[in-house]
């Protein structure tokens, strides 16, 4: 599975309140791990929230109302109101790396954290790739 590289940059801004709106776009994310990315039925990005964990490789139905779909590719996950680690295993120069942990971080209050989103995001094939909060 192609995701970006859990040990990279993050970035974090400030959550606002939840709207009707954004409940129907699917947009909307919950305490622990939000998956995001494009529903291969409805076209929309959405937010699938998995709570406290959740494997990489689980299925991310869209969370729009009457949309059968799931999120086939995540693009990015968002955390919110946690701490978190990412345990993984990953190709790196041909090969996999082992098990590995990411340092835990503290999302700070009333914000939410991903990943950044730029052309210098080197994205990587996981093996393992599980994220955890507390």
């Amino acid at each position: 599975m192609k995701f970006p590289d859990v040990e990279g940059d993050m970035t974090s801004e400030t959550s606002s309140a939840v709207t009707e709106a954004a409940t129907e776009k699917g947009r909307v994310f919950y305490t622990g791990v939000n998956i995001v990315g494009v529903c291969s039925k409805c076209g929309n990005e959405v937010y699938c929230s998995k709570g406290s964990t959740c494997c990489g490789f689980d299925e991310f139905p869209c969370p729009r109302q009457g949309c059968d779909g799931c999120i086939e590719n995540p693009d990015n996950v968002i955390f919110f109101n946690c701490s978190f680690q990412v345990e993984y295993d990953r190709k790196e120069g041909g090969k996999y790396t082992g098990t590995k942990w990411t340092t835990k971080k503290t999302v700070p209050s009333g914000e939410y954290m991903y990943y950044e989103d730029n052309e210098k995001v080197n994205f990587f094939t996981y093996r393992t790739l599980e994220f955890h909060t507390s």
